[in-house]
């Protein structure tokens, strides 16, 4: 496997390779195809970004991700990846992302389709 120089590597800490299910064998390739407009990303990195704009960011991705794909097992690969798995829930708009993330990543559309089964069900009784 060859190795690429990353231009999120100051951001990873390192160019370690991560292979995953969907066959990314490095950081960038996996979180190109997570947050492909890096939206999530440039407000993780962002100095002092705007109050508001985390569910701003977090509404343009989910409208961005690639058609099939679940937000909630992107929001976890995501959370999985040092640029987010190193802040802090409480380091304002930021820290909001990751609260948002992790709300999303409990609500896999197997999850949600049983929910809404399940409350259809009710509104008919």
């Amino acid at each position: 496997m060859t190795r690429q120089v990353s231009p999120f590597a100051a951001l990873f800490g390192s160019s370690v390779s991560i292979e995953g299910p969907h066959g990314y064998d490095n950081p960038d390739q996996l979180l190109w195809a997570l947050d492909p407009q890096l939206y999530l990303s440039n407000l993780a990195v962002a100095v002092s970004p705007a109050e508001g704009s985390a569910k701003a960011a977090m509404m343009a991705w989910v409208l961005a991700l690639p058609e099939g794909m679940d937000p909630a097992n992107a929001a976890k690969r995501l959370l999985d990846l040092p640029l987010f798995s190193g802040i802090e829930p409480s380091k304002g708009e930021a820290g909001r992302l990751i609260e948002l993330l992790r709300q999303i990543s409990h609500f896999p559309r197997e999850k949600l389709g049983r929910m809404q089964r399940g409350r259809r069900r009710q509104l008919h009784a």
